[in-house]
């Protein structure tokens, strides 16, 4: 056994034919560390470990050592010396008398053995880089071929945005759990035309029964502060509160001294707004049945039928059932910063008509059927699904459109429907910004004229975080001869309930209507009595 086999700084070396040096003793001391057992399973508990000597005299010239021929590899021996069980496995070594070494090999071993025990211990390193290379290649073959082909991607794209939609519908029926009293959240906005730039901050607060949202409105001469605050606990009361403050002075820019009169003496105070006034202003356009809100369990158990419907229809690649079919695979795009798959598809419409009919059936089979119904809503909602069934029958391959999966989260990007006659610069795109975490970011983008000088666009992105229930609102427009609008809006649970106070010293809207000789319009109004 070469004495370097267990240190791994050392490479044995083959003898050597023509050695230059005269052989020197090289002792070698058995020590108490462990090695692997023998084929027999005995415990080899020797190895063997090169001492210092002393410098070895002068080499002179000496005769060449017989180099015995390797046997062929199926006669090698073991790579581990066999033993026997009860006797110990380390050879017998005379510290007194070592043999000598010839070209850095003992004369008591045979090369053929020494040489035995290297090619033994290459076989099964080469077998192990074979079916290494074997699982790379596959693993590669897996990837490349199936893994990252356009079709899985498509598919799983699909399948992916449906769990999404489905996790988004579970969200809105159940909530995270998180006990919030009540919503706190502010933004900012721009409104840029010409030359006229107006901006300002936004502010938003909540409990059970109430809320308030204000506006900073900075004209660059003047800063108005508005005020809007609700109540949902005393119909006797005005339930809606409208205040603005730093408008005197403005009712003049309306040429009329009266209504400039009237704006100043409401500077800074409190309009009071009530339930039975806005019922009477909406009974003006004639009687009309009063419409109840659906329950959060009617809403909730619609919603149950269509995402069902939509994983069999709409976030598939079955072509059972799958409504639109890929008709050309574009290829990889870099989009928005992302790494995408584009497709052209085109709808299918046997599967679109067993779509909407799945939906409508969903829906009669919900728990809103019965509001529906209440409501004498059912002729308008068979209508619209009349008119739908009608469109869908009228489908062809002429209604192409585009869809983006990203190759990294696996989700569909984004769907643009093009306008027909102008694809490239009038179309309208809904897509999902997923990165990965809680956040779940949907966007919906409107161009027209794209690429002309009245080239408009608008831009709205609503993202909700499902672990911490805020959510983040961004608008964007950009209009012809450079005016645009942003606005952006973030709101979080809050822990304690946001102090909303009911206002005082309330002014009536009635009466203010009564100042501006808008009265008539408010005529058997119990509000405008004495007024």
């Amino acid at each position: 056994m070469d004495p370097n086999a267990n240190n791994p700084q050392s490479k044995p070396e083959e003898a050597s034919t023509t050695p230059d040096v005269t052989p020197q003793p090289q002792i070698i001391t058995p020590t108490t560390d462990s090695v692997p057992a023998a084929e027999s399973g005995a415990q080899i508990s020797h190895t063997f470990a090169p001492q210092e000597s002393d410098p070895a005299p002068e080499a002179t010239p000496a005769a060449p050592a017989e180099i015995t021929t390797p046997e062929p590899l199926a006669a090698l021996p073991p790579l581990a010396p066999t033993v026997t069980s009860g006797v110990d496995a380390a050879p017998v070594v005379s510290t007194d008398a070592p043999n000598p070494v010839v070209g850095g090999a003992a004369t008591g071993v045979s090369s053929s053995t020494q040489l035995a025990g290297k090619k033994s211990r290459r076989k099964p390193l080469i077998l192990s880089l074979i079916a290494l290379i074997i699982l790379v290649g596959a693993g590669a073959a897996f990837y490349l071929g199936y893994w990252t082909s356009s079709s899985t991607i498509y598919s799983s794209s699909l399948a992916n945005s449906g769990k999404g939609v489905e996790a988004i519908t579970s969200y809105l029926q159940q909530g995270t759990g998180i006990s919030a009293k009540g919503y706190t959240g502010d933004g900012s906005y721009q409104v840029k035309t010409g030359d006229t730039t107006i901006k300002g901050k936004l502010g938003f607060k909540s409990n059970a029964t109430a809320f308030e949202a204000t506006a900073n409105v900075d004209l660059g001469v003047k800063n108005i502060d508005v005020a809007l605050r609700g109540f949902t606990n005393d119909k006797a009361d005005p339930d809606i509160y409208l205040k603005a403050n730093n408008i005197d002075g403005l009712g003049a820019l309306t040429g009329s001294e009266e209504i400039g009169t009237v704006v100043d003496q409401l500077n800074n105070k409190w309009i009071g707004v009530d339930k039975e006034l806005l019922q009477m202003l909406e009974s003006q356009g004639g009687p009309s049945k009063q419409i109840t809100t659906p329950t959060k369990e009617q809403i909730s158990s619609a919603l149950d039928g269509f995402t069902k419907v939509d994983n069999q229809y709409v976030f598939t690649a079955n072509k059972d059932t799958a409504i639109f079919k890929v008709v050309k695979v574009v290829g990889k795009e870099t989009v928005d910063g992302r790494k995408t798959y584009h497709y052209q598809v085109v709808p299918v419409k046997e599967n679109l008509v067993k779509y909407l009919n799945a939906q409508q059936t969903a829906l009669k089979a919900s728990k809103l059927q019965a509001w529906i119904t209440k409501n004498d809503y059912q002729s308008t909602v068979d209508n619209a699904f009349k008119s739908a069934i009608s469109t869908a029958n009228k489908a062809s391959d002429k209604d192409q459109f585009d869809i983006w999966s990203d190759i990294s989260q696996r989700v569909v990007y984004k769907i643009r429907f093009p306008d027909q006659t102008k694809p490239a610069s009038n179309y309208v795109e809904i897509g999902l910004d997923y990165k990965g975490g809680d956040d779940e970011p949907f966007f919906i983008n409107l161009v027209s004229g794209k690429g002309s000088q009245n080239a408009q666009s608008a831009r709205l992105d609503v993202s909700l975080n499902t672990k911490s229930s805020g959510f983040k609102v961004n608008f964007v427009y950009d209009g012809s001869n450079g005016a645009k609008i942003t606005t952006n809006f973030n709101a979080q649970p809050s822990a304690t309930s946001p102090t909303i106070d009911k206002p005082t010293d309330v002014v009536p809207l009635s009466q203010v209507l009564h100042s501006l000789g808008l009265d008539g319009a408010l005529a058997g109004s119990p509000l405008t009595a004495g007024n």
